[in-house]
């Protein structure tokens, strides 16, 4: 999805949960390694059409690969009144060595009523 359908996403998990309540989202994340990644060719997905804060693989469906920058995501999650539960999970698919999943397991928290 793209980043206004990615806020709005957020926004519904924040308005489903409970206070206390913790989601399990992924996501495909830009930083300082995956890009040095990509650069040097070890992704499993180029991402070669560039955005302000976001890559596409694919022209023709911008949909079927979306990679967000990191802070975007971490705003994303604070705009929409949840809390990243670190640390972020990075995933394989930009030829990472450790790793849980092909894409990052972003754990959002709704915090607890006072």
């Amino acid at each position: 999805m793209l980043p206004d359908e990615a806020s709005n996403y957020l926004s519904e998990i924040e308005r489903m949960m409970k206070p206390g309540g913790r989601a399990m989202i992924t996501f495909i994340l830009l930083n300082r390694q995956s890009l040095k990644l990509i650069e040097a060719g070890k992704s499993a997905i180029g991402f070669k059409y560039h955005f302000s804060v976001y890559r596409i693989k694919e022209k023709s469906t911008p949909e079927a690969a979306i990679a967000y920058q990191e802070d975007l995501v971490r705003n994303l999650y604070r705009e929409n009144g949840l809390k990243i539960a670190e640390p972020v999970h990075y995933g394989s698919w930009y030829g990472r060595e450790a790793f849980l999943s092909y894409q990052e397991i972003v754990v959002a928290h709704k915090p607890s009523l006072p």
